[in-house]
């Protein structure tokens, strides 16, 4: 058991942001082998307040049969917003992203099925808002009537420095 106390002895109405992490022996499989390869990398991991970096994913089909309705979970690291018009600028009349949804730790898209060996590249831009040393989680895709048939990329640390 942890137990965390927080507390701010000003009266200025400070916000907090905490975050936990640990580590499960043995809990990290190898990412690449599940029936959905997915890969996540941004073009650099420090930055400053107010920048953006660009982080692109793709998604390979590895299932042996046609993957319908995909789901394709990519985060959004605390302390980064994410521009909708990246996404909005994916949906397209019979394109592969049907639609997408904005939630508060990443954007889900709704791919509409990849093909054997077919892969999608989506790229993205994130901008930081705060001073953060971050752990991104990774990516995870996972077909929308069968989660079991599913693949996630690795994490990665971003740094954001404060604008001088």
């Amino acid at each position: 058991k942890q137990t965390l106390t927080v507390s701010e002895s000003h009266g200025a109405a400070i916000g907090f942001q905490v975050t936990f992490r640990y580590h499960m022996a043995g809990a990290a499989p190898d990412e690449r082998k599940g029936p959905l390869a997915v890969d996540l990398t941004y073009d650099r991991t420090e930055l400053a307040v107010g920048e953006a970096i660009q982080a692109t994913a793709q998604v390979v089909n590895k299932t042996g049969g046609s993957a319908p309705m995909v789901m394709l979970e990519l985060p959004v690291p605390a302390g980064f917003t994410a521009s909708p018009d990246d996404f909005a600028a994916l949906v397209k009349p019979g394109g592969r992203v049907a639609k997408y949804q904005m939630r508060p730790q990443g954007v889900l898209l709704y791919l509409t099925g990849l093909d054997v060996g077919e892969s999608l590249k989506v790229t993205y831009r994130l901008r930081a808002t705060m001073p953060v040393k971050a752990a991104a989680a990774g990516a995870r895709a996972y077909e929308y009537y069968d989660p079991d048939k599913q693949g996630s990329s690795a994490g990665t640390r971003i740094m954001v420095a404060a604008r001088d």
